[in-house]
């Protein structure tokens, strides 16, 4: 059966489109591939792929994306999704560098797409394949976080129908589920399922965090220098996390919360889910608390 590989892309809501984009170019080194009907799509620049699309109004999870290899791949996700009775649509309308995908809306109504595309070839840290690239550039969108009402059926739904592997379950005294991490491939999440709002509150807020990942623990220390620089001061870390990665949270000028992320570690694809106790201080263990700013 054909999985999805990682994380290719977000598209997030942004207060200030200009402001937000010269912040990711200029500080963060990302480079603008192209604009598209109100949304600029940027990149890491290590392959021509997008990582980041920008959308001005409000803020929050727009829709995200999980690669697969190529048609053949794809065709299996959608008989998946046949099999288990999940509505889908092909997407017509493709975004840059895309070659094809479906659509479907996950339990907490969050847009989630598959989608081959069109530059699958390895990245090399040494080759900038879009060369305004600047060096301190994250290498690649790393993981997500979402913001869900129903954690346990979530995960469910992302490892029963979807084929996720689920590495870590945090379970609170009372047993509910409060926060989980599930992968297709070999790091330890692809996506974190974090309790947040209930269900009328949630659509307009999926979103925690996105994770950019830092090839070093010193790159990630020039990313913070860069962000700091420009008056953006740090929420939180650096830090090692329970779940072995090194990371540092900020909020970007657009409204939305962005970590920088390294030495995530690898879980083999059998390893079974690690079911772990409540820690109260969840800020030092298992991430930052769910905080919201206006508009946000």
């Amino acid at each position: 059966m054909g999985g999805a590989r990682r994380l290719e892309h977000s598209v997030i809501r942004v207060k200030n489109l200009e402001q937000a984009t010269k912040f990711y170019t200029q500080v963060m080194g990302l480079v603008e591939i192209t604009r598209n009907d109100g949304i600029v799509y940027l990149g890491c620049g290590l392959d021509k792929n997008f990582d980041v699309g920008v959308v001005e109004g409000g803020t929050g999870l727009d829709h995200f994306a999980m690669r697969v290899d190529n048609q053949d791949e794809l065709d299996l996700y959608t008989k998946r999704l046949k099999d288990n009775k999940v509505d889908y649509e092909t997407l017509e309308k493709l975004e840059p560098g895309v070659k094809a995908g479906v659509r479907i809306i996950l339990p907490s109504h969050t847009p989630m797409e598959f989608v081959a595309v069109s530059d699958n070839t390895y990245q090399r840290l040494n080759v900038a394949v879009l060369p305004s690239r600047s060096p301190v550039a994250p290498a690649d969108a790393d993981h997500l976080n979402i913001l869900v009402p129903d954690t346990k059926a979530e995960t469910e739904f992302f490892e029963k129908v979807l084929g996720f592997h689920v590495s870590d379950v945090i379970v609170a005294p009372n047993g509910s589920w409060t926060l989980t991490f599930v992968r297709m491939g070999d790091i330890q999440h692809d996506i974190a399922i974090n309790a947040g709002l209930p269900e009328e509150q949630s659509v307009g807020r999926r979103l925690h965090h996105i994770a950019w990942n830092g090839v070093s623990f010193e790159h990630v220390r020039f990313m913070i220098d860069r962000v700091t620089s420009a008056g953006i001061p740090l929420e939180y870390g650096p830090q090692r996390q329970t779940v072995g990665n090194i990371a540092t949270y900020f909020w970007e000028p657009g409204g939305n919360r962005f970590e920088l992320s390294t030495e995530m570690p690898t879980i083999d694809k059998n390893s079974p889910t690690n079911y772990k106790g409540y820690n109260s201080d969840k800020s030092a263990s298992w991430g930052i608390p769910i905080t919201f700013r206006n508009g946000s």
